[in-house]
């Protein structure tokens, strides 16, 4: 992929950042704006030791959805369910979109990303194909680690569907790449979002002041992770349920 730092989409340029700040001292960042995302990796010395093992956007399937890649003929769904509500959106750091134009936008970049390997970006659809929200990974190669965030239309809050499609994200990256933590944050003012992280198998590890920006100002973060022992040791429990 030969993609320059200006022609990035956000999941992209975050891992671009992530990873740069992991490997260089910040000072580099001055003349970074012509480098190529593989090029960067060559000149930080990745061995093969140093890269993780990916699987991209597959299919997962749960008791009650099916995760997979959003497509433009999605869009309408999208708008329409998620990304056109500002209670929806009141957290993330994108505000809702205006128009089905917007959206499909949006879908262009996640979906001409699909390609590489190490993206990981899925639609959440009900047994019936109606798709009610998203969830991706966003990953920092150099630790072996990921973020994972989520979004989910209101006329399905409350009913079990996000901490679903959450945990089954967990357990796709832990069994389909060598990924050895995946952490989350979310603002103290939703709590509901804490409590999709717990049901998910996440534990609260601890507390940031400021932790992001959006629309509506600074939040403090309650910060979740779960690591790969404790996803092990908890499969193979319920594997002898």
């Amino acid at each position: 992929m030969q993609e320059t730092v200006d022609e990035m989409d956000d999941i992209t340029f975050g891992l671009y950042l992530r990873y740069h700040y992991a490997s260089c001292d910040c000072e580099d960042m001055a003349g970074m704006t012509n480098y190529s995302l593989d090029n960067f990796r060559k000149i930080n010395g990745d061995t093969a030791e140093d890269k993780m093992k990916h699987a991209g956007t597959q299919t997962i399937r749960s008791a009650r959805l099916t995760m997979r890649r959003i497509e433009e003929s999605d869009a309408d769904m999208m708008f329409y369910n998620w990304a056109n509500d500002d209670k929806v959106t009141r957290y993330m750091r994108w505000q809702a979109h205006k128009n089905v134009d917007e959206t499909k936008a949006t879908i262009k970049k996640w979906f001409d990303d699909y390609k590489n390997d190490y993206t990981y970006h899925w639609g959440i659809c009900l047994e019936n194909g109606e798709m009610i929200g998203s969830v991706g990974i966003m990953i920092t190669e150099y630790d072996f680690k990921a973020d994972i965030g989520y979004c989910i239309g209101r006329r399905w809050w409350g009913q079990g569907y996000t901490s679903e499609a959450v945990k089954a994200v967990i357990s796709y990256m832990f069994e389909k790449t060598d990924i050895e933590r995946i952490e989350a944050y979310h603002s103290v003012e939703n709590p509901a979002s804490g409590r999709v992280m717990a049901k998910a198998g996440m534990k609260r590890e601890g507390f940031a002041r400021h932790k992001y920006k959006n629309r509506a100002g600074y939040h403090d973060c309650d910060l979740y992770g779960i690591i790969r022992e404790e996803w092990e040791m908890r499969k193979e429990v319920h594997c002898h349920d």
